[in-house]
């Protein structure tokens, strides 16, 4: 801009325009003590102004289209229960890929909400509500949707050994969470209610799941999908299940577990009971 402006100056010295000061201001003794306004500060003001009615398309242009990317992110409204793993799962993937401010949280009882049966129809929590209206649920689905947002995609490897063992182990994961949250269930029931050997084997599952976990400790470091599900699930066995003991004989999944619980991912998607 500083190059184009002494352009226009110099071309506005070479017309004469500063030949004679004293005819192009009407210099006379009367106006001698008053403020005279320069043919440079008038070249400046004009230059200036054209600048700036030629520079404020571009910038409105760009506001406008902040603005939509900003609604885009905005309109998008994940569907949850506090106390549900995968939707948890969802939340701590989202911190981990820096677009948890852009989704918006909508809570919701998954049992009495009609709203929600009208947007999934499974009526189950977690669901990502689109920009335009459509429906994304499944917490594997969703997260892999948010991971394809992000610049460049980091929960979800390309396909090869490390895609196949991180999906193992979300898969391995996921279905313990959903073992627990049965679990948790059918103790709920009155005994008259209750299915013979269902606890045991939901706890069975949970223990396997467990075991091969210790024997398989995710590293530490930035998370892949099957780190964030594997915190889900054990995040959610201390939230139900406290005092269970099921450190003491997996000490190093569960020295893996503090280290990634103290993250800030898991810090800001605590369980919360449900109110």
């Amino acid at each position: 801009m500083n190059g184009l402006y002494d352009r226009a100056l110099s071309k506005q010295a070479r017309s004469g325009v500063d030949a004679a000061p004293d005819k192009a201001h009407n210099f006379t003794p009367e106006t001698a003590q008053k403020p005279i306004p320069t043919t440079i500060g008038m070249i400046r003001e004009s230059f200036l102004a054209s600048m700036a009615a030629d520079y404020a398309p571009c910038a409105l242009t760009r506001c406008c289209a902040a603005a939509r990317r900003a609604s885009h992110w905005h309109a998008m409204k994940l569907w949850y229960a506090p106390t549900s793993p995968f939707a948890r799962k969802v939340r701590i993937a989202a911190h981990e890929l820096g677009l948890s401010n852009r989704m918006g949280l909508l809570k919701v009882d998954p049992w009495t909400d009609p709203r929600l049966r009208a947007l999934n129809p499974l009526a189950k929590v977690p669901t990502l509500e689109l920009s335009d209206g459509s429906a994304l649920y499944e917490s594997a689905l969703i997260c892999e949707y948010l991971d394809a947002q992000a610049e460049p995609p980091r929960l979800f490897p390309a396909p090869g050994p490390a895609r196949w063992h991180t999906l193992l182990r979300q898969g391995l994961a996921d279905g313990a969470a959903a073992a627990a949250g049965r679990l948790f269930a059918e103790r709920r029931k009155p005994d008259s209610e209750r299915v013979p050997g269902m606890e045991e084997r939901f706890q069975q599952a949970i223990d396997a799941a467990l075991d091969a976990l210790e024997k398989d400790v995710p590293p530490f470091g930035d998370p892949l999908i099957g780190d964030i599900a594997a915190a889900a699930f054990i995040g959610y066995l201390d939230f139900r299940f406290p005092g269970t003991g099921w450190r003491a004989t997996r000490l190093k999944l569960s020295a893996w577990f503090d280290v990634f619980s103290a993250r800030p991912s898991m810090l800001e998607t605590t369980h919360r009971a449900a109110s």
